[in-house]
């Protein structure tokens, strides 16, 4: 008999915030952590963000001889997290996300001045190498499928619709984002 390691899907999913307000207002104003000299007041990170554990190991984008068994996001999502990458190892999908480019990191939009999703710890990056900012990348219809199914939208061109997301536009909904 197999077993289904499958996290249910309807316990976990979050109402995807629109705009800027509704980030804010579903998980914290980390403009009111930004200290004088620009960079972030640690106890954002101690406040906010916690870590998921992988249940397969992924390769860095920026470094492949390294990998990554865990990542830090935001709190509110670490069971959300934890449960679309257990539906991709499930699935048999986990050779599909070839490398982690990143979750959690205070910074500001690739093409604004706008604090990124990232800096919240709620935008993920999956696969950056391939799937380019503006570019209609080769992120896998299966994958995207997971992350939907718990709220998330990715930040390209899906595979599936062809609908347009781009990320340097007015992020509305929690997402798979793109680097640049």
């Amino acid at each position: 008999m197999t077993r289904d390691h499958r996290l249910d899907r309807s316990a976990l999913i979050l109402a995807p915030p629109s705009g800027v307000d509704q980030i804010i207002a579903s998980f914290g104003d980390v403009h009111k952590y930004i200290q004088p000299d620009g960079t972030l007041d640690p106890r954002w990170q101690t406040e906010f963000i916690d870590r998921v554990a992988l249940p397969f190991p992924l390769l860095l984008s920026w470094d492949h001889s390294k990998s990554v068994r865990q990542f830090a996001c935001h709190k509110r999502l670490t069971t959300i997290f934890a449960s679309v990458f257990a539906n991709i190892l499930a699935e048999e999908l986990q050779a599909r996300v070839k490398s982690f480019g990143g979750c959690f990191a205070f910074r500001p939009e690739r093409t604004s001045v706008k604090l990124s999703t990232h800096s919240w710890g709620i935008a993920i990056d999956l696969n950056p190498e391939t799937n380019l900012q503006g570019s209609a990348g080769d992120m896998d219809a299966q994958v995207i499928k997971v992350f939907r199914d718990a709220g998330f939208e990715w930040g390209g061109i899906g595979a599936e619709t062809g609908e347009t997301r781009c990320t340097s536009s007015f992020v509305p909904v929690i997402r798979l984002a793109h680097r640049m």
